[in-house]
């Protein structure tokens, strides 16, 4: 897992890994802290770095110009991921380039988000520091910095202000809060420690939370849900449920194509499960952008026009009603419970409702609190319900007694069928071609 530690010896080994790649480095954004440490192993004198730093920290044997000022690096395992530094305070000069945190990441970690977790974390220290907000800058040609600022601007709130403009090149400036991180909620903690198991992975591209943690409907029995996305090269999938700090999350990971294929095998079937996930969940994470793009398209099919199922399709759904009804009548006849029949008629009944009718589906889990209560359908983005009869007769089967079950669902039945053309099993006749194989 991604930390923040303070240098030590104990740490140079994992340093010394990435060496060459920093010498090597072209980068024009490397950081001074970075060059100074480089100079030192160079010339034998890490000792007297170390020692300089944890005084600069304190204040002590400032250069002129400099502020006192906190190096961090930030280490995943063993492995040297980068380094960080927060200024305690700002100069008129840091005002307008450099800001309170400078930051370098390691060349092969670059584009990771391994900038914006470390920044991150800063976040927490500097809010140690006495520091309410702290000032970002990046050079305007940074786009990787700045995307990282951008994100973090949007999650902690803060502000963006003009650019200030040093030797020539602009330079973009945000102002970021710290003390969102302080007030995070403990199962936004708990996501947040789950997912920096996965945003490093050079795989990775995104994530969308989504469910009831997103809508804000959630109680003490809803597990977190999350969707990571990983690039088309990725070769497996994975749906898996774990714990983090007391919090069950449910998460799956498949590649873009994959998606694809899910959003329109939703489409087809009258369940865009995954489009109203990316329209309207929060995105956590979005590396290249695709989330931004599958947002957008999931918005575009949403408001496409839901195409019927064929008449054969339809008639053998009806054939299925008929034959769970005439079973449930018979059951009763006999003198057996009919609970289980008439609650699996129930669930099959709203489904053929919604697919006759061309309706996209919603979860039958949610469905009773989603026709009776207006605001949570508006935060479950069902904007699309039925008409008022069939809500009408679908409640009155949710609320029957036992002795008026038979009338409520029959009523309901009727309704049902009707809506899909009507029903004479003694008509029926389910004939297609087939082609032989």
């Amino acid at each position: 897992m991604l930390q923040l530690v303070k240098p030590s010896k104990k740490y140079l080994k994992p340093f010394l890994k990435a060496f060459n790649d920093y010498k090597q480095d072209t980068n024009p954004f490397k950081d001074v802290a970075i060059k100074s440490l480089i100079k030192a192993i160079s010339e034998n004198k890490s000792d007297e770095w170390f020692k300089q730093t944890d005084e600069q920290s304190k204040g002590k044997n400032l250069a002129d110009g400099y502020v006192p000022g906190t190096t961090f690096w930030l280490i995943d395992g063993k492995e040297f991921i980068g380094t960080f530094v927060i200024r305690h305070y700002l100069t008129p000069n840091l005002e307008q380039w450099g800001g309170h945190i400078a930051a370098n990441i390691t060349p092969k970690h670059r584009g990771k988000f391994s900038s914006f977790i470390g920044i991150k974390l800063c976040l927490n220290e500097a809010y140690k520091l006495g520091l309410n907000r702290v000032l970002m800058t990046c050079d305007a040609n940074n786009s990787a910095s700045y995307r990282a600022i951008c994100g973090l601007l949007k999650m902690y709130g803060g502000e963006q202000i003009p650019d200030s403009f040093v030797d020539g090149h602009a330079e973009h400036r945000v102002w970021i809060n710290t003390t969102k991180g302080q007030q995070m909620q403990k199962w936004e903690k708990a996501l947040d420690k789950f997912m920096q198991r996965y945003i490093n992975k050079p795989w990775f591209e995104g994530a969308v939370l989504c469910g009831s943690y997103a809508s804000g409907n959630q109680n003490k029995f809803s597990d977190i849900d999350v969707t990571i996305i990983a690039s088309d090269d990725l070769g497996w999938q994975e749906k898996s449920n774990c714990y983090v700090d007391g919090f069950l999350l449910e998460y799956t990971i498949n590649p873009i194509w994959k998606n694809q294929e899910y959003m329109k095998s939703g489409l087809d079937s009258h369940a865009p499960i995954n489009q109203n996930m990316f329209a309207y969940g929060k995105i956590l994470y979005d590396r290249n952008g695709v989330m931004k793009k599958l947002r957008q398209q999931s918005i575009r099919e949403l408001k496409m026009k839901i195409k019927p199922f064929s008449k054969y399709s339809n008639d053998f759904r009806k054939y299925g009603l008929w034959c769970r009804y005439d079973d449930m009548l018979s059951l009763k006849q006999d003198g057996y419970p009919i609970d289980l029949l008439y609650w699996t008629l129930v669930d099959k009944l709203i489904e053929c409702y919604y697919d006759f009718n061309c309706l996209p589906h919603v979860s039958h889990a949610k469905i009773q609190k989603i026709l009776t209560d207006k605001d949570f359908a508006k935060r479950y983005h069902a904007d699309i319900l039925p008409d008022k009869k069939f809500t009408k007769l679908l409640l009155d089967c949710f609320n029957a007694k036992q002795k008026d079950k038979i009338p409520a669902i029959t009523k309901l039945y009727n309704f049902v069928m009707k809506s899909g053309g009507g029903f004479d099993i003694g008509q029926f006749r389910g004939k297609r071609k087939i082609e032989k194989r």
